[in-house]
Parts: C-alpha cells; structure tokens; sequence
C-alpha cells in the first residue's frame, strides 16, 4: 500500500512559478489603493481647512464690517439726537415767550439733576443727583450711588469714568472746572451761596442715550452712546472772519507790523463788517487788567493809533486772517484783493464819487455834510471788505490754537477764565469765554431779501406809472447800479407795508 502526501497531486492553478506571482499582484494592488485612499483624504483635508481658514476670515472682516456700520449708524443717530434736543429747545423758548421774535442765545447740552439731592431708596427717574442727599446733604454712599444710577432716565449723566475722573462735561475753556448752567444744574443753589448768580451756560454736558429710551437705566438697558452740543444763532453774533480791519492809514496797506505803540484799525462811516471793532470787542470782554492787560484807547473814531492787548489780541486774529505771521504778529495786506479786482476797473471811478468811504480810510465823517473821499486813489489797494484768505471755523478750538491766534490772545483769554495764581477768579471771570461765544461766530447771517443801501439790488415794473412787479435781485447791488429815487421809494414802502401786515 503507498501513502500519498498532500499537494503532491499536480494541479495546473498552481504551476511552478505561479502562485507566489498572483499573491505579489493582489498585495501590491491593496497598497495602491490604500495610498490612493490617503491622498485623496489629505486633498479633502486640505480643501477643508482652506474653506475653514477662508471662511474664519470673511466672517471675521464682516464682523468688522458689521461693527463698523453699527457704531457708525449709532454715531450718527446720536448726532440726530443732538439736533433734535437743540430744536426743541429753541421752539419750547420761543412758545414759552412772550415775544414772538424770539432772539435766541447761546445754548448747551445740560443734564437733569434733582436740585433738592437724592432721596435714598426712592425709585423715580427724577430721583437724580450724584452730589449730595436730599436728608442731609451730604455725599452718597456706595449702595446709594448704584440706586442713583439705577434711575437715570431724563437727559441722564451716564457714569463716565477715565483714571477715576468722572467726565461729563466738556472744558471748552480750559480752567480744568466744571462751570454749571442754569437753571437744571444741582450745584447752582450752592454756588450761588459762594459766587452769586450763575450766567445762563456753562460747560456742555454730556447725555447718555439709552437702547430703550423710555425705561430707566439697568443692566438690561445699557447706554449706546452719548452727546454734547453748543449752539450759537448766527444771526445774532459778531463773524470773528470779517470784523476789524488795518485801514487807517492808505499808504501802510501794503505792510503793516504790530508794535507795542498800537495797530492800524479805523472806522469811518461804519458801511461794512470790516469797521466792526474786535479789539474793543475783546476789551470790553473782561474789564479786569490782570486778564486783559491794558485798557486805554478803546475808542473806534480817533486819529491816533491805539493801543491796549484788546486791539493787539485782534490785530492777531486779523494777521492770521491775511495769512500772516502770527508768533511775530506781522503780516501782509496784499493777500487781500483790491475793489478793482473784486468789482472791476470801473470800480475806482464810482466808488471814489458816491461819498461812501468803502475802504474806512477817512476822511473821517464828524458832521452833517458828506466829505470828498478820496477812494479813487485807493482803488489799486488791497480792500478790507474783501474775503480774508484764511477762516476761523471751530472757536472752542481756534481760538487756543497758537498757530491762529498769538500766544499772548491765549494766554489773555485764559487769565480772564482761570485767573493769573494770585487773583482767584470770579464768577465773571470764570464765565468770560462762555461769554465770549454767545456773542462772537465764525458765520453771518445771509443778507439775501434786504435792500442795499448804496446800490440798486431791486427790480421796480410799472404800469402808467403804477408799480406792478416788485422783485429782489440776489447780489444784485455787485453791479455798481445807482438807485433811481422813485425805484428807492417804491421799494422801501413796499417792504415796509408787507412787514406791517405780516406782522
């Protein structure tokens, strides 16, 4: 009997050579396919974190996009808010007076404050004063002061707090003093006690705006933004960018130096802006000598040169105006252009024969009868009532600015706000630039719809020698046209009859 052993049997699927070859093949394919697997998932892998990079990215600049239009759009809608707090407190003026020509003034943002303190535990959005207890007037404690803040509603002082100052105000005049404004300041009833009355404004005020402006202030209610204003009626100030003049004196228009013996202003017969006196605007501001220096010579009609730090303080501000030297106090005229170059060369012939002293130069009018003036000789000079080359826009800021104004003007004005260290300051002292804006600008009120007094700016039609059209011509007294008599007195009646019956 013979014993087979296994696989001794031939099989043609297995031939020599075979078999090792086909296993070599399926192992190499699953490896191929295994790197195959890998790179396509690192290529997914990769797409995806640049989708995600991408994606992390864009949001993010769109969340800066976003941010940006939000705080943009809150700015905005809190300046809207700032026009509309002016407006009604101009309207509420005018209703409440009984003057229907209500001459508006200077006006600040103000916040509300409970004059007689804070009640403790009282929860009542007029239940308002960081100051003191309406109990015993005295300071508030940490616990009250959150209950104070927790009913900030109306025109609400939002706790601003910067290195531990508390700002809510702004010190648009630089003594480093919170000035109050009646009649909604708390400190007012104290400050009397001490100062006497307070003027009408002070230092603006900040109020916060709240996200839901008809609940008081919580967590829940947080305040978005807040905002101050100054207001000034143009028409009823001086414009600091046509005031003064360096006129007196026709052979220095050319050039003209600041010396402590005076400046160069002159006022005739008072036809322009330019014959209104800064200088003894700014002298008559404060009458205190530590703060403005000298006094004498305020006078708008004499012959000799003046003098006094009022007229030297302007003749800066008109320096700057001319685009002069300001630190050294010197500029020069013939930045300013001639009446030949603003109304053309028949200028100098009219303008030297209507007895109307355009250039302020004199011959002075001290009597009845009109005086020969002699503007025809001046025609080629450079015209004080001509658009100053540079403009004052921003007082609260211009005017502390010792690149348009001298430093001497800044340090005058700030004496005369904070004291000179041995004279304290008073109440008129303190409120001395406060005063200064509700009388000076940096606009003038239009003079469209007036009659021009020297020249023809209105169309008179008749019919059978009956007026039919009556009209006003913008600008148009700039064509150097005389009045007819008959076209004046139309006019000027016609104007005057619809004044009284409109009013």
């Amino acid at each position: 009997m013979k014993l087979l052993t296994p696989f001794t049997t031939p099989d043609s699927r297995f031939a020599a050579g075979k078999r090792p070859q086909v296993v070599a093949a399926a192992i190499a394919n699953r490896q191929s396919e295994t790197g195959i697997a890998l790179v396509i998932t690192l290529i997914m892998l990769s797409v995806t974190l640049v989708m995600a990079v991408a994606f992390l990215a864009l949001s993010q600049r769109e969340r800066k996009a976003v941010s940006t239009t939000t705080d943009t759009t809150t700015a905005r809608l809190a300046a809207d808010a700032a026009l509309n707090s002016v407006q009604a407190q101009i309207i509420t003026a005018i209703y409440t007076s009984n003057n229907v020509n209500y001459n508006a003034t200077l006006l600040v943002s103000t916040n509300y404050q409970n004059s007689l303190g804070y009640l403790p535990g009282a929860v009542s959005p007029t239940n308002v004063n960081y100051n003191y207890r309406s109990t015993d007037f005295k300071s508030l404690s940490s616990d009250e002061m959150i209950g104070n803040i927790a009913n900030l509603q109306i025109f609400p002082r939002a706790p601003v707090f910067i290195n531990g100052d508390f700002r809510f105000y702004l010190d648009f005049n630089r003594n480093g003093k919170f000035d109050p404004s009646s009649p909604n300041e708390a400190d007012i009833q104290f400050w009397q006690a001490t100062n006497g009355p307070v003027p009408t404004m002070g230092d603006p005020q900040w109020i916060g705006v709240l996200e839901r402006p008809d609940m008081p202030h919580s967590p829940n209610n947080k305040f978005v933004s807040r905002f101050a204003f100054l207001a000034v009626p143009i028409g009823n100030t001086l414009d600091i960018n046509y005031a003064n003049n360096a006129a007196q004196n026709p052979t220095t228009k050319t050039t003209f130096s600041l010396s402590p013996i005076g400046i160069d202003f002159n006022r005739n017969q008072g036809v322009g802006s330019w014959e209104i006196n800064l200088g003894a605007f700014f002298t008559d501001l404060n009458t205190n000598t530590f703060a403005w220096g000298s006094l004498n010579n305020i006078y708008t009609n004499s012959v000799g040169q003046f003098s006094g730090s009022g007229f030297l303080d302007a003749a800066s501000i008109y320096a700057y105006r001319l685009n002069g030297n300001v630190a050294n106090s010197t500029y020069n005229t013939p930045s300013l252009p001639s009446i030949i170059n603003v109304f053309g060369p028949n200028a100098g012939t009219i303008f030297g024969n209507d007895y109307v002293d355009q250039y302020s130069d004199g011959p002075q009018q001290r009597a009845t009868t009109l005086p020969s003036d002699n503007d025809a000789s001046d025609a080629s000079y450079p015209w004080p009532g001509a658009p100053s080359t540079n403009q004052f826009s921003d007082l609260t800021g211009d005017l502390f600015d010792t690149n348009k104004v001298s430093t001497a003007f800044v340090n005058h004005l700030s004496l005369a706000t904070s004291g000179d260290g041995v004279n304290s300051p008073t109440n008129y002292d303190r409120y001395t630039f406060y005063r200064l804006l509700s009388q000076l600008g940096t606009d003038s009120e239009p003079d469209n719809y007036k009659m021009n007094l020297n020249y023809s700016n209105v169309v008179v039609n008749y019919f059978d020698g009956v007026p039919t059209n009556i009209a006003l011509v913008p600008n148009a007294e700039t064509n150097l046209i005389p009045w007819q008599p008959l076209d004046f007195f139309t006019a000027a009646a016609n104007r005057l009859l619809l004044n009284y019956s409109a009013n």
